[in-house]
């Protein structure tokens, strides 16, 4: 496995972890329990793609990873 997908796998784990611990402290937990974090290749990057079961199951973007470089782009890390 290449460096980049394995960066990419390792933090789509972590977010999924991440998020369910955080959930698990709500006064309601069982809001969006079917969160996942999924690895995509896009060609020149993987993309860590979740669904948010707040807006219909929409697809969201997480983060992007650059294969060559390794350079991880998000909004959320």
């Amino acid at each position: 496995m290449n460096q980049a997908k394995q960066l990419a796998e390792n933090l789509a784990f972590d977010a999924y972890m991440r998020y369910h611990r955080n959930r698990l402290t709500l006064p309601c937990p069982d809001v969006d329990q079917l969160r996942t974090y999924d690895v995509v290749d896009r060609g020149e990057s993987y993309v860590i793609l979740y669904k948010n079961g707040m807006d219909a199951g929409k697809s969201c973007i997480y983060a992007t990873i650059n294969k060559e470089t390794c350079k991880v782009c998000s909004n959320y890390l």
